[in-house]
């Protein structure tokens, strides 16, 4: 079924592949139509509201939750279900299971099922009231329908609850619309809350899934490995050449197809298929499409390599014009195909938005592992390109020096010509492939199919030391182009348009406003401080990313309380230095803190006479990045983030060669050297593992950015993860290969399942490097990750303590403490708020205040409550564990949108002890610091257990060689146990080796032992057989011979006339039949005794010519012979070899039917270190009784002949060191295969 034409297994298999995908897509595709998504919509409503339903069900609980006697297991349950639960008696909130919203309890929506749209999305409202009990108690339920975000980054998307792929856009509304794509949502009894309106061009196609790739990829496999086998029975006898032209015009084909049609099953959409990710040209548009060619061109050559004649192509070129000529298109092709993967490399890692930096683990992407796969893949490919067209120019250029030669000179003239010049690593390149060309004709580092030679690892080490040092160069040039965009779009000033648009607006509110006026007109200390904060809350807090800074000046010029000690004549001379803006109010100037400063003037004006009574100056000076303060990167949108490896950069700014400011710790010099940059715009440096970038951005400013990188770990990390994409590759590959050899038959079963010994200790080796890695990995990873979060947790303690202590001595000073709204006041006023957020930026966390109920009174952080992230309530779990089971202070790890944190919480209580108020620090580090520190440690162990695997493949192979040598000698000895005399075998160490070398010792004695008597036994038997054979052969001629002489004696005695001619012919037969008994004891005596050999060096080309010249005139049969393009010598007995090859010739010409024009080819070529013959015939065949026996002495299926023939000639073979084999097809032809050794691999 696998192995026969037309090959039904692997058909089978591929159509039931493809026939899954396309089914599975579809049904996939039908999930997106309008009325799917509305199904999913009212399936998850539904789900939700049974789960509510069988919550309401149980009353103890329901009854529980106004009494406040739930346990903690309860508490947590109930925030675990699937809607948000909000339990009211009256007007106060008794109970909620969430902080993410707040369901009010609205008397107007009493007793109905709505749709309530609020800052955090859409939700189906129910109101219940709870009638069993005394009191106004009444539930609020919301089931969540659409979850929306202000902002988008990677953990905040806006969604429906029901499913991720539902546009966002889809409209729901109270009331129909009528629309052609509407639908209603309907709750329990059939009620309709509210209609769904879908928009065609807002539904997205489906993306392929994990699942449905991995079907694609068996059904291309699968439909390869059916054509590749159709491909080679329909070819089989036709020429060499034609299989691989077939297989290069599908391959071409399906590219075309793909170019021409674009890709089937929405595969564009994925991020691997999108030219944003890398695109090179036209026709390699996508990582994707490079993907698909590489496998192509692998499946090329992969069957050029393992199923034609490669080493014999150009054998019959024997013209020197010729041959000259084709090495040069070889030498040209080679040359072309090595620049041109060269430069898809290049593109690969400079082009291509795809991170190759691996020394930080957490920050390899699947795109990464997908680079360094391409790599190897583009690297594995060259090397079996450059191995194919280096062994056909040995057949054309016999000299190894001269071919070497014009594979260099090609290489650099092709450089050259195609202007590859800018480029010098490319000539380290080319040096490194003249080298790969080297090792390849040396025939111990000749490539084989065989993946786990030593050979092969050797080639593997080589492999990634180049790729390494490509990798290595090219990600070295890319990330210092990533640092000068990173100076461009960061230290480099710009202006703000949408500021400066926008500030006229702000400037014209702050002229007219009446409390700046009346400060101008009494100014004072307190006035002040309160004019500042009404500003901050009014106009400049919308001024989010500058840092503001407020300079008040009466209309005499003078200093109003400002906290700088600039004056106006300074802040003027900075305005007229600076540029005019869009806006007449806001002045332009670099800023010498490296970002843009704004200076905005503004005078103010009396209400009756247009007189100025003050003038207002607000500095605008661009904060600190996000990632270098304690802003949760919750609250960073995927615009706001910094560029490609930011963090990793230390970097400072001077003015006329003067340190102006700096980041991080990294030891800037005070002043550069006037000759830093040498008259050039920017220079690298590299000292001690930090590569240093100096930069001009503008006449006197120079941006210095330093990023620390370790040279050796970068390598060796990288080589590391090469390494590893190398053996996982090859064990992909040698599975499939065992796939494909169960499926061929039980010959292959047995190569593959049956390991030996040598090959199980290799890998047994290796995996248990592999598996210890796995364990001490995750083991160490754990071990870090706890003893962090307990270091952590200790830490926020210690910052909770600070911070409450702070905050408690700012309220008791403010008598906050004496009655709970003096505490609310207190909480709420704009001055408390200050203060917290400076304890808050002092200790690096955020603290936010509730009161006694769980509200929020004052944060120092409240853009994550402004923009709706999380409601102004406190966690129901934590407030929960505080006032009802009375604990001291509650640690938890905290969840908002997929961002975890560790949260502390406790009670800020009086004198009295009654708790007034809550206290929580969240600390929103999103453990980037953490994931620092594993990826450090997971990088170390990655780079030490490549190490060790690499060390480990190394050692098992001397080590198992150690192990397996006296083994070997063993086998040695038993090649030659005979049973007469054999040598004993010495081993001087007493272990479980020697007991074996011992016992082979004692079975050798007895082998002798029994063969003394087993020879005189058989010597009898052999020679009863002998009689036996020998009587059989001779009773046949004697029979007629005595008929003869009988009938002569009748004749001579009745005196016949004719007794002369009668004599005569009784004579001829008589000699005839003597004749035949000579012939039968030579053959008899041939086979018990061959004559003696002698060894001499024969040239298997002329011996064969020498056998198939005997028919060339031959009308019956007509035979032909392929000559060799190199001599091929082998060590053996002319005169015996003439025989064996005469012998199967006949045997060939013999089994051709008489009716059926005869066919005999011969052929012989050279496989490694030996020569392999093969003699093929288009006779009718060996049937499978016959093919048990044929090297039986006596069988023969002839009328005639001894059957000594073959057994003859296998005789011969093996004591040459040889073997002979067949291979059948009944009524098609067999051919027969004799493998010689060398004369080279023989000495």
């Amino acid at each position: 079924m696998f192995n026969r034409f037309p090959y039904w297994g692997w058909l089978t298999l591929s159509i039931l592949l493809w026939c899954s995908s396309i089914y599975y897509f579809r049904a996939h595709r039908q999930e997106l139509l309008p009325e799917q998504m509305a199904r999913l919509v009212n399936e998850d409503l539904a789900k939700r509201e049974r789960s509510f339903n069988d919550f309401m069900q149980d009353r103890s609980l329901t009854h529980r939750i106004f009494t406040d006697s739930l346990t903690e297991k309860e508490v947590k349950e109930i925030a675990e279900l699937p809607f948000y639960i909000y339990a009211y008696s009256g007007d106060s909130l008794k109970f909620w299971n969430n902080n993410s919203i707040i369901g009010l309890n609205n008397d107007s929506l009493q007793g109905n099922t709505s749709v309530r749209k609020n800052q955090k999305g859409i939700f189906i409202r129910k109101y219940l009231k709870q009638t069993d009990l005394p009191g106004n108690k009444t539930y609020i339920v919301l089931f969540p329908v659409l979850i929306t975000y202000p902002i988008e980054n990677d953990y905040l998307h806006t969604h429906f609850a029901a499913s991720d792929n539902i546009p966002v856009k889809t409209k729901i509304t109270n009331l129909p619309s009528h629309a052609p794509d509407e639908y209603k949502i309907i709750m329990s009894g059939n009620e309709t809350v509210a209609y769904l309106a879908f928009n065609g061009e807002d539904i997205q196609t489906w993306q392929p899934d994990v699942l449905f790739m991995s079907l694609l990829i068996a059904a291309m496999l699968f439909s390869i490995a059916w054509l590749q086998h159709v491909i080679l029975h329909l070819t089989r006898n036709a020429k060499k050449i034609v299989a691989p032209i077939i297989i290069t015009c599908v391959a071409i084909s399906i590219r075309l197809m793909l170019f021409e049609w674009g890709l089937p099953f929405h595969l564009d959409t994925l991020t691997i298929f999108s030219p944003t990710l890398y695109a090179t040209s036209r026709y390699l548009s996508s990582l994707g499409d490079l993907f698909i060619s590489l496998v192509l061109v692998l499946w090329l050559l992969v069957f050029v390599s393992r199923h034609t004649d490669h080493r014999n192509y150009f054998i019959k070129v024997r013209s020197p014009l010729l041959r000259t000529i084709t090495a040069a298109v070889m030498l040209s092709l080679f040359a072309s195909f090595v620049l041109f993967f060269i430069k898809i490399l290049r593109s690969l890692i400079l082009d291509s938005r795809i991170s190759f930096d691996v020394t930080h683990f957490y920050e390899v992407t699947i795109y990464t592992v997908f680079g360094l796969v391409a790599v190897i893949a583009i690297m594995g490919i060259s090397c079996m390109a450059i191995y194919l067209l280096n062994v056909q120019l040995q057949l054309l250029i016999r000299n190894r020096l001269v071919k070497m030669v014009g594979m260099a000179v090609a290489l650099f003239l092709f450089y050259y010509l195609l202007g590859y010049t800018q480029d010098v690593f490319y000539e380290y390149l080319l040096g490194c492939i003249l080298v790969f060309v080297f090792l390849m004709d040396i025939p111990s580092f000749r490539l084989t199919s065989k993946l786990f030679e030593p050979r092969m690892i050797i080639w593997a080490l080589i492999i990634c030391t180049f790729s390494t040092a490509i990798v290595r160069y090219y990600n070295e040039i890319k990330e210092q182009a990533t640092r000068m965009a990173f100076v461009e779009q960061r230290l480099s000033p710009h202006h703000d348009d949408q500021l400066e648009l926008s500030f006229d607006k702000t400037a014209k509110l702050i002229e007219r406003d009446k409390q700046l006026k009346n400060f101008f007109y009494k100014p004072s200390a307190q006035a002040r401080k309160s004019l500042n904060q009404h500003l901050d809350s009014l106009y400049l807090t919308g001024l989010g990313r500058y840092q503001t800074t407020l300079y008040l000046f009466d209309e005499d010029y003078t200093n109003l309380l400002n906290k700088d000690t600039l004056t106006y004549p300074e802040l003027m001379d900075e305005k007229y230095e600076s540029v005019i803006t869009n806006s007449s109010y806001l002045f332009y100037k670099e800023s010498i803190l490296s970002k843009q400063y704004y200076l905005s003037y503004i005078p103010i004006y009396n209400d009756t006479v247009n007189n100025i009574i003050g003038y207002v100056f607000i500095g605008l000076d661009q904060k600190r990045a996000t990632s270098e303060t304690v802003y949760p990167e919750l609250l960073q949108p995927n615009t706001n983030k910094g560029a490609s490896g930011e963090t990793h950069y230390s970097y400072a700014m001077y003015i006329s060669g003067k340190l102006i400011s700096q980041t991080n710790d990294y030891p800037f010099p005070v002043r550069l050297l006037y000759d830093t940059l040498k008259e050039q715009e920017y220079v690298y440096e590299n000292y001690r593992g930090f590569s240093t970038l100096y930069t001009k951005i503008a006449d006197k400013r120079t941006a210095v950015v330093v990023h620390h990188h370790s040279e050796v770990i970068e390598a060796i990390t990288l080589f590391s993860y090469l390494f590893g994409i190398q053996v996982g590759i090859a064990i992909i590959i040698f599975l499939y290969q065992v796939f494909l050899s169960l499926s061929a038959g039980k010959l292959y079963r047995e190569q593959f399942v049956r390991l030996t010994l040598r090959r199980r200790v290799h890998l047994s080796m290796l995996a248990i490097v592999f598996v210890s890695f796995i364990i001490i990995g995750w083991v160490t990873t754990q071990f870090f990750t706890s003893e962090y979060r307990k270091s952590n947790a200790n830490k926020l303690q210690a910052a909770l303590q600070v911070a409450k202590q702070s905050v408690q001595d700012y309220l008791v000073k403010g008598q906050a403490f004496d009655a709970e709204f003096i505490f609310d006041t207190v909480s709420r006023s704009a001055a408390f708020k200050s203060y917290i957020t400076t304890v808050a930026n002092s200790q690096k966390v955020d603290i936010n205040i509730f009161d006694d109920a769980g509200n929020l009174l004052s944060s120092s952080q409240d853009d994550i409550y402004d923009r709706g992230l999380i409601s102004r309530k406190i966690r129901p779990d934590a407030y929960y564990s505080l006032e009802n089971e009375g604990l001291s202070m509650v640690t938890q790890n905290e969840t908002v949108a997929g961002l975890s944190y560790t949260s502390v919480y406790q009670a800020l209580r009086n004198e009295q002890g009654s708790t007034i108020g809550y206290i929580n620090v969240p600390f929103f580090t999103s453990e980037k610091d953490l994931d620092f520190q594993i990826s450090n440690i997971l990088v170390t162990l990655i780079n030490l257990y490549a190490f060790l695997f690499l060390i480990s493949s190394l050692l098992t192979v001397g080590v198992t060689r150690w192990m397996t040598r006296t083994f070997d000698m063993i086998i040695k000895q038993f090649d030659k146990l005979n049973l007469e005399q054999n040598e004993r075998i010495e081993w001087p160490y007493n272990d479980e080796i020697g007991s074996l070398v011992a016992e082979y010792n004692k079975m050798v004695k007895k082998v002798e032992e029994n063969a003394m008597r087993l020879a005189q036994t058989e010597r009898e038997m052999a020679w009863r057989e002998m009689a036996r054979q020998v009587a059989h052969e001779i009773k046949n001629p004697l029979t007629p011979m005595k008929l003869n002489i009988q009938y002569l004696q009748n004749a001579m005695r009745n005196d016949n006339p004719n007794i002369k001619q009668l004599t005569e012919r009784v004579s001829i037969s008589i000699i005839e039949q003597i004749d035949n008994l000579s012939y039968i004891a030579s053959e008899f005596s041939n086979f018990a005794k061959m004559p003696e050999a002698k060894p001499e060096e024969l040239e298997i080309d002329q011996l064969l010519t020498k056998a198939v010249e005997l028919y060339t005139k031959d009308e019956v049969v007509k035979v032909t012979i392929d000559q060799l393009a190199t001599q091929l010598t082998v060590l053996c007995d002319h005169s015996q070899m003439l025989r064996v090859f005469t012998n199967l010739l006949e045997n060939a010409k013999q089994a051709i039917p008489p009716d059926r024009q005869g066919v005999i080819k011969v052929f012989a070529t050279r496989d490694s270190d030996d020569v392999l013959i093969a003699i093929t015939d288009n006779g009718s065949g060996i049937d499978e009784e016959t093919s048990k026996r044929i090297f039986q002495p006596y069988f023969t299926t002839k009328s005639s002949g001894t059957g000594l023939g073959l057994a003859m000639t296998k005789k011969i073979i093996e004591f040459w060191k040889g073997k002979i084999w067949f291979e059948t097809v009944e009524d098609e032809g067999t051919t027969f295969y004799i493998r010689l050794p060398l004369v080279k691999a023989e000495k």
